[in-house]
């Protein structure tokens, strides 16, 4: 109870823009409509948490819809790169912000669409803006995010001071991976 009242999201918050939406494989190739352009999110894990990827789709009306997210527990960081690339590949992602505060994916060759973010918690991008961007989609409904438990339940975990508590499940890694692919848009 304590919890709910200190979330940065509630699951009421959310309600509005849970959908049951397809989840697209990010093997199979996406066919981009004429002006839409694709954005995704990657929350960088391995051991303790999970590793957290989303990609949404968004066209000149600034309304985002989650067209593939999934979590990656104890996938090894070149394995993480390969499954990066093929979601590049058949989804044709534009830009991708990745959470490399521990710098985990350095010198891992990542694709020329990915754009290593350090959370440090000074400068213009740091974590609370991204939380600013993603609270303002959810509040406009200008997303749409996936009927999903995990999913959902590693973004309500977070606290208004952007913390989450550590589970096997995970560690708000949807939150963020979210948050990135918003701040990308």
């Amino acid at each position: 109870p304590v919890m709910a009242t200190m979330a940065f999201f509630t699951r009421e918050d959310l309600d509005p823009v849970i959908s049951r939406i397809r989840n697209y494989s990010i093997y199979q190739p996406y066919l981009k409509k004429p002006g839409e352009k694709v954005v995704a999110g990657f929350d960088v894990g391995k051991r303790r948490n999970p590793s957290h990827f989303v990609v949404f789709v968004g066209g000149e009306n600034e309304h985002l819809t989650c067209i593939h997210q999934s979590f990656w527990d104890n996938v090894e960081y070149t394995e993480q790169v390969v499954r990066i690339q093929a979601a590049i590949d058949n989804f044709g992602i534009d830009k991708m912000y990745i959470d490399n505060t521990r710098g985990e994916m350095d010198e891992r060759g990542l694709p020329r669409e990915c754009i290593p973010i350090k959370f440090t918690g000074r400068g213009e991008r740091n974590q609370g803006s991204f939380a600013t961007d993603f609270a303002k989609k959810v509040e406009k409904k200008e997303i749409t995010l996936p009927d999903d438990d995990r999913f959902l339940s590693q973004i309500t975990c977070v606290t208004n001071d952007l913390k989450a508590p550590e589970s096997p499940l995970g560690h708000g890694d949807s939150f963020w991976s979210v948050a990135l692919a918003v701040g990308v848009w």
